[in-house]
């Protein structure tokens, strides 16, 4: 070999997925662990069932405080909104306010 020795291409990613690779026990053992099921993944689950319904329920408990905050806003609007509305009607006669002016000088 006269010329320059170069390294090895490296392979591409799929044609690294294509080569029949040994497995080890070690190996064989963590694929077997990610494709059964186990119980601890099963307690999860049901606990994963209680916390949904524990969202679930504060949610609810949330939008209810929503509601009654909403409610208690309509009612101080209500009761605020039509003195505004009446004080003003006495002062103008009309519904409809005129603009604003400001004048400098």
């Amino acid at each position: 070999a006269s010329g320059k020795e170069y390294a090895k291409r490296p392979m591409g990613f799929e044609a690294g997925l294509a080569v029949r690779r040994e497995q080890g026990s070690a190996e064989t053992q963590l694929i077997q662990e990610d494709t059964f099921a186990s119980a601890e993944r099963r307690q999860r689950r049901r606990l994963t069932q209680e916390e949904e319904d524990e969202r679930d329920r504060a949610h609810h408990r949330r939008t209810d405080e929503e509601q009654e905050r909403q409610r208690k806003l309509m009612q101080i609007y209500e009761k605020y909104g039509q003195q505004a509305s009446g004080g003003g009607s006495s002062q103008r006669g009309g519904d409809v306010e005129g603009p604003d002016v400001m004048r400098l000088g």
